[in-house]
């Protein structure tokens, strides 16, 4: 089978069926939380049952549906979970965002992009596939997952604790890059609450108590003086297709009332490091600054709290994987991907955690996504599409 020619054909005659059912996705409420996403399996269980392609589904949570579907048979197994949650909608947008609104080759609407649009390629590239059953070798697993936005512990966190995934490689479309872009890694999530702890006087006699917020200070002008000359990156050796750490103060808290020194003062930071560097370094970095910080105020001291964290990773860039996706996109279009560290999380994490090499490989929403006005150009389903079905045949190669 030419898979280039045959892909293209069928995408082209099917690019309407496409356009129909992604209207149908949006129109499913799914924001998340509560998620809903029994909503989005329900939709794809009549077009499954039609087709004749066998699915099952699983729930950790009653509404909070998990589909996956099987096209094929044998290795090598390739499983391509999109997402069936969305984020909030503000209230600015100018049409109702689960009504997808089309203008000049374009979609707007509340998870055209992050991640419905995704999820119409991988269902019609799974449609393809049962047409042509028997021609490839190989297996096909199509998901649509739930909790993605909210950590996944009723989706992907759930189904590879519990064994339910079987799969040789993934492909995560949710990337928002397109396929000229692949996410070969990403960085490590790591969040800390750094509380400093003085003692309560009145404010009338500073000398009284000992403020909070003092070490605080000198915890974050050591943490500045760690920047480069833009505010959050940190200093360090470059590592090939990933910006430098990010070290991010989202939040301080302290003080009651005007007139109480404050006892405590906690500091939030979100960072998003390399896979050159580890948890264990980063704390016992931050733990040092902490520290000293204390030591110039005597009385003081400091606890520390690890709400969250995810390791960084970077799958082997000349494995098959990456090498199909490379020439998947080449074959197509005549140009070079390139590869790319994402500063975000996927569930990638979850997958290579459970033995499954991952990749992010998706449409391309433009940056819109989580944005009022999301979208994507209708030409990303079959383009993307596509190029899903020829890193499939290549790995079955």
């Amino acid at each position: 089978m030419n898979w280039k020619e045959e892909l293209t054909k069928f995408f082209k005659e099917h690019e309407e069926e496409g356009i129909e059912l992604l209207k149908e996705l949006v129109s499913k409420n799914t924001v998340n939380p509560p998620g809903n996403e029994y909503l989005v399996a329900d939709v794809l269980k009549k077009y499954f049952d039609e087709l004749k392609i066998p699915y099952e589904t699983f729930e950790k949570t009653p509404k909070r549906t998990n589909l996956i579907a099987k096209v094929g048979e044998g290795h090598p197994v390739l499983f391509v979970p999109c997402h069936a949650d969305v984020v909030p909608v503000n209230p600015d947008w100018d049409h109702d965002p689960f009504t997808v609104k089309i203008e000049n080759g374009t979609a707007y609407g509340r998870g055209v992009g992050d991640d419905k649009g995704p999820m119409v390629s991988a269902f019609l590239l799974a449609k393809f596939l049962k047409q042509h059953e028997g021609e490839f070798k190989g297996t096909f697993l199509f998901a649509s997952v739930a909790d993605e936005e909210v950590g996944s512990t009723d989706g992907l966190v759930w189904l590879t604790e519990t064994g339910k995934i079987k799969a040789d490689y993934a492909v995560v479309p949710d990337t928002g890059s397109g396929i000229f872009k692949l996410s070969y890694g990403e960085k490590g999530l790591l969040r800390f609450q750094y509380t400093f702890r003085g003692k309560a006087g009145h404010a009338a006699y500073p000398d009284h108590g000992v403020n909070s917020i003092w070490p605080a200070v000198a915890f974050l002008n050591s943490v500045k003086e760690s920047y480069t000359e833009k505010i959050g990156f940190l200093k360090e050796k470059d590592q090939p297709n990933f910006s430098p750490t990010t070290f991010t103060v989202s939040g301080l808290e302290a003080g009651s009332a005007y007139n109480i020194i404050p006892k405590e003062c906690k500091v939030r930071m979100d960072i998003r490091y390399t896979p050159q560097r580890n948890l264990e370094e980063i704390k016992a970095w931050t733990d040092s600054l902490a520290k000293a910080a204390c030591e110039q105020y005597p009385g003081t001291s400091f606890t520390v709290e690890m709400p969250d964290h995810m390791v960084a990773f970077e799958i082997d860039p000349e494995g098959k994987l990456c090498k199909a996706a490379m020439k998947a996109t080449k074959d197509l279009t005549g140009k070079d991907a390139v590869l790319f560290g994402m500063n975000g999380t996927t569930v990638c994490k979850q997958l290579l955690a459970a033995g499954i090499p991952s990749l992010g490989y998706s449409q391309d929403d433009d940056g819109s996504a989580h944005q009022t006005g999301e979208h994507i150009k209708l030409s990303e389903i079959p383009l993307f599409g596509i190029a899903l079905g020829l890193l499939f045949a290549e790995l079955a190669d």
